[in-house]
């Protein structure tokens, strides 16, 4: 089978569609103004803002890190103030790291930069690639909310119509 194709997907030009969605994670990343948190900190407190409070371990496993380094990376937000931990309400002696308004409103500061870089970006769109940009929203909000990354992709999938 081909680089790029897929049994569960055939005739898909899956690698056309994974270029593009690089390409365009590198350019989101580029438009917003730095922050003094790296991807993965980013990352955990836009978790515990989707998913509320979440075990160490939970985070661990999301984002794919060791233990100690997921430690150190809450230990620098609760330092920052961003996240707090707190005892599990049924079981006191689990513990849960919780975002903090500051920490919510750092995401909520990042996203406002990041919709006007692309507000400005657009304006340079042709009208007819703003239409299927917006809409491939539920589309592309659906692959990244995919429970298991890891997953086999269903066999229903229709195929990609990747012009170069």
């Amino acid at each position: 089978m081909a680089v790029g194709q897929s049994a569960a997907c055939p005739g898909r030009d899956l690698r056309g569609l994974a270029t593009a969605l690089d390409r365009v994670a590198r350019w989101v990343r580029r438009a917003t103004p730095r922050a003094d948190l790296h991807g993965v900190a980013l990352s955990v407190l836009a978790a515990l803002v989707t998913n509320g409070p979440l075990r160490v371990g939970q985070l661990v496993e999301q984002e794919r890190i060791s233990q100690p380094g997921m430690t150190r990376v809450i230990h620098r937000l609760a330092e920052a103030g961003l996240v707090e931990r707190r005892a599990d309400p049924v079981d006191g002696r689990i513990v849960l790291v919780a975002v903090t308004s500051p920490g919510r409103a750092l995401l909520v500061d990042r996203q406002a930069a990041r919709v006007q870089a692309l507000v400005e970006h657009l304006s340079r769109v042709p009208l007819s690639e703003q239409d299927a940009l917006c809409a491939a929203i539920g589309a592309l909000n659906a692959l990244g909310t995919t429970p298991d990354l890891t997953a086999t992709p269903p066999s229903h999938i229709r195929p990609c119509r990747h012009q170069p």
